[in-house]
């Protein structure tokens, strides 16, 4: 279950390098090499790690805590599986496509225009929130399962890395823009701040032992590494925007109708 957790959050992490390195740019049949990873092999290895750790949670001893079976939560799992494979395969189409539209958008604009909405929130969405989803229904299902032993410390540290680094990794997915009010910051990082309340306030009514809960360990470091990482990168984003002198563009910008004024401005000079 510890080399599960590792294999995923190391391949996140090898295939956002990939997306953001020269080497991932790379074209196959007019398609880049991340993406062709992104829509293969990063898929299987995240279903069959997510396999691995299920099937050693449902190998435990089954203890009725919450009155929810397991067949129900698989259920409720895999229509999330799809929904998320659905959005990969519309958000990876949409960012292809848009590669060849992007630098020609003038004169294509209204292919670009529809490209854009399956390449951006459609696509992004599905694919965030059914991951996010994914990852915080595996203590659920352990709930009623916990470990007959305590895991090793060296288990449990292991578990922490691999949140850590995987949690960095949605991160950096997620950030669309380093701005809180651009991209899909603030919403997912309500979103996620709701699921750890939710999966603490789980445990803590149930006055369950973390140890005894590994995955769920290990996705609680993974949340709290998305939330910590949100709240860096918004502090520095906030202390660089402290810093930069106000333009009298940005005045005009907050003012009623402000972008409207920008825009027509930028048309004139047309």
């Amino acid at each position: 279950m510890v080399q599960a957790t590792l294999l995923i959050a190391l391949s996140g992490l090898l295939s956002t390098i990939l997306h953001r390195h020269r080497f991932g740019r790379r074209e196959i049949k007019k398609v880049q090499l991340s993406d062709w990873i992104s829509l293969t092999i990063l898929p299987i290895v995240a279903y069959i790690s997510w396999a691995f750790v299920l099937r050693n949670i449902l190998s435990r001893q089954h203890i009725p805590i919450i009155p929810i079976s397991d067949t129900d939560l698989l259920m409720i799992t895999f229509i999330f599986f799809t929904i998320g494979a659905i959005g990969n395969t519309i958000h990876s189409t949409g960012k292809i496509l848009w590669y060849h539209l992007a630098p020609n958008k003038k004169v294509v604009e209204t292919a670009y225009t529809i490209n854009e909405i399956f390449h951006g929130p459609l696509g992004h969405y599905l694919v965030f929130i059914n991951i996010l989803l994914i990852i915080f229904f595996l203590p659920i299902h352990e709930i009623n399962h916990p470990a007959e032993h305590v895991l090793e410390p060296r288990h449990m540290r292991l578990l922490a890395v691999s949140g850590v680094i995987l949690g960095v990794t949605i991160k950096r997915c997620f950030s669309f823009t380093s701005k809180w009010f651009g991209g899909y910051n603030r919403f997912l990082f309500f979103f996620i701040t709701l699921l750890t309340i939710v999966t603490a306030s789980l445990y803590h009514f149930f006055d369950m032992y973390f140890y005894l809960y590994p995955v769920t360990w290990f996705t609680v470091w993974t949340f709290a590494s998305i939330l910590i990482s949100f709240s860096i990168q918004t502090v520095i984003w906030l202390i660089k925007k402290k810093k930069k002198p106000e333009t009298l563009e940005d005045r005009v910008r907050k003012m009623p109708f402000g972008k409207s004024l920008i825009k027509a401005k930028s048309f004139l000079e047309i």
